[in-house]
């Protein structure tokens, strides 16, 4: 993996790119091994290399065609290169990915990239056309962030480049609503005001001379997955097992040491039990869990099951959590917006340690989506029963935590529309307790002018015409995927210098499997159903049955204890210089949870690092 930015000036003749290229150097963890750059006119890009396929310095970028007409810079990997390279019959310098894509678009246009088996985010300039053409993966799995104003249009792997080259930027009340119900921007709309998340699946030309810009549409799920009513169960079982052990070796390609990211959970545990077929000696598999004891919530001895059955070479870390806060405010930073999942402190220490031995990792995303793996999709498929049952049990429920999440489900399951239900399923706010109170009444006003829910509904009208279940499978992979769990796996690796890789959305296996009914991925409340049925004799039974559980975090734990002097502190003493946040009720809240008057965990963690945010960019932050 690498990274790529990029700067076009629109008007004036004096191109100075020096500050520009100055804040490129934020994002230099995202590429070690070498640093390039390229000049034409008004445009500059910049590539920020971490070699993985060839590592000689030939295929270091920005990289030339052989006619020194097109030029790249490009962030990812192409699984099927060399198939690509053998079907074109192309003459190589280089043993790279590289090299062949950009000759792919020399043969073929940029339709090439339909062709691309991988992840991918890259910038291309056509110096006979003078245009320049960006792209993403059909899934975003490789970040790309566009800016344009009247000035400029600029690009780049990480936000925060273009954040601080800029010398002011407004606030997104649309980003900052969405993240304050979600924990993240839904939407390809950012915290800032003018740039945007590239969509997935489309190129975008850019002409170099009038600064025109045309977006093509190269894959969606919407167009291009036909649903297969006819394949029998039995024979997509069989096709599953044989698509997805190709997906994982296919990713094991590699000039440097490879390694895998072991949960415990049946989405790892499969891509180990595939790579350990087609390594040469034993594979590196990591583990990680916090240093208190979590009694049955540990995934660890599910781990080192798969790891002793598949023989592989295994590290398990204990997280100690002192060490978990001392990276809260640096990890606040490296997302670039706020972001909420605090899984990301785990993952972002497991992949340091893994970084002393391995340069890429592979790991389950995807798998969820894919398969079916969530509750809410069994609930969505039985609706009519669980509305009943949640509201019967909610009500007669004694213990206050499963009363409170039975509410919460009742309440997502009644909603009045399907998009409603999908998107009260994903957040822990309710309407009776807005996010939004933390803000001061101007604030809290324009916030509710804003929508945190609309993408849900744009999302279930472009696919209104598939079941219910179907729905909330593409509207996640649309939405949840690439802005909430690759952002996250992203953003935590990079940081680390680890290539991240994700065999459950090679393209061959998720065209296939988003193509079949969902009567295949929930049986009888069964989640996934067609997975388990494909692993059968190659993961344990033990595994297959296990119910499923995310990484516990302990944040809410860490608001009454270790961070609340921390948090009581920042709070107090934020400057509040817009006079956005309503410092006397985020002190109540911390003083309520602390005393166990109420579970204001989730809000007080958001609101946390929003302030550690703002507070970082309020010198450049507008509000007029």
């Amino acid at each position: 993996m690498c990274g790529i930015a990029g700067l076009i000036i629109k008007s004036g003749q004096n191109y100075d790119f020096t500050k520009f290229r100055d804040a490129t150097k934020l994002m230099s963890h995202r590429g070690p091994d070498n640093f390039g750059e390229y000049y034409s006119g008004n445009l500059a890009l910049f590539h920020y290399r971490l070699s993985i396929l060839d590592l000689e310095e030939r295929s270091n970028q920005p990289f030339f065609n052989d006619n020194k007409d097109k030029v790249i810079v490009y962030n990812g990997e192409i699984y099927n290169y060399k198939s690509l390279a053998s079907e074109y019959n192309f003459k190589l310098h280089t043993t790279s990915d590289t090299e062949v894509i950009l000759n792919t678009i020399d043969a073929k246009g940029i339709d090439a990239v339909k062709e691309w088996n991988g992840i991918f985010a890259f910038a291309m300039h056509d110096t006979i056309k003078n245009t320049l053409t960006l792209a993403r993966d059909r899934f975003g799995v490789k970040p790309l962030y566009f800016f344009e104003d009247d000035y400029c249009i600029a690009f780049s792997s990480e936000a925060k480049v273009i954040m601080n080259w800029l010398d002011s930027f407004k606030l997104n009340f649309q980003g900052l609503s969405e993240y304050m119900w979600y924990g993240n921007t839904l939407s390809l709309q950012t915290m800032v005001d003018g740039m945007i998340k590239l969509k997935p699946g489309i190129t975008r030309e850019i002409d170099l001379n009038n600064f025109n810009q045309t977006d093509k549409v190269y894959w969606s799920i919407a167009k291009d997955i036909k649903q297969d009513n006819k394949s029998s169960f039995d024979q997509s079982a069989a096709n599953v097992k044989d698509l997805l052990e190709k997906a994982v070796q296919k990713q094991l390609a590699s000039d440097v040491p490879i390694g895998i990211l072991l949960s415990g959970g049946i989405d790892s545990s499969a891509v180990t039990a595939f790579a350990s077929r087609h390594v040469n000696g034993k594979l590196n598999t990591y583990s990680v869990e916090y240093d208190f004891n979590i009694g049955d919530k540990s995934e660890l001895a599910k781990a080192d099951l798969i790891a002793k059955k598949f023989n592989t070479n295994h590290h398990e870390f204990k997280i100690n959590s002192a060490d978990s806060i001392d990276i809260f405010e640096m990890l606040v930073l490296q997302y670039d917006e706020p972001f909420a999942d605090a899984a990301n402190i785990p993952l972002y220490m497991l992949a340091k340690e893994c970084k002393s031995d391995v340069t890429v990792v592979l790991q389950g995303d995807g798998g969820d989506e894919l398969f079916a793996g969530y509750r809410r999709y069994s609930l969505l498929n039985s609706l009519a029963f669980w509305k009943l049952a949640t509201k019967i049990s909610s009500t007669f429920s004694r213990n206050g935590f499963i009363k409170q999440r039975l509410k919460r489900m009742s309440v997502a399951l009644n909603q009045k529309s399907d998009a409603m239900r999908m998107a009260f399923f994903m957040t822990q706010n309710t309407l009776e307790r807005k996010p939004e109170s933390i803000f001061q009444p101007e604030f809290f006003n324009l916030l509710s002018l804003q929508n945190p829910f609309q993408e849900y509904v744009t999302k279930n009208d472009i696919f209104s015409d598939k079941d219910l279940v179907q729905r909330m499978l593409y509207t996640d992979f649309e939405i949840l995927l690439p802005h909430t769990f690759l952002e996250k796996v992203d953003k935590a690796t990079m940081k680390c210098s680890i290539e991240a890789r994700v065999p459950f959305l090679d393209n061959d296996l998720t065209e296939y499997v988003i193509s079949l009914p969902s009567s295949y991925k929930i049986k009888k409340g069964d989640k996934k159903f067609l997975l388990k049925e494909s692993l059968k004799g190659i993961v344990p039974e033990s595994i297959l049955n296990a119910p499923k559980r995310g990484f516990d975090v302990p944040y809410k734990k860490w608001l009454k204890t270790t961070m609340y002097e921390y948090s009581k502190s920042k709070i107090s003493g934020y400057k509040n210089p817009n006079n956005l946040l309503d410092k006397n009720v985020l002190l109540n809240m911390l003083e309520e949870h602390k005393n166990d008057i109420a579970d204001n965990g989730v809000i007080l963690w958001k609101a946390l690092i929003l302030l550690v945010w703002l507070e970082n960019y309020e010198k450049k932050l507008k509000f007029d």
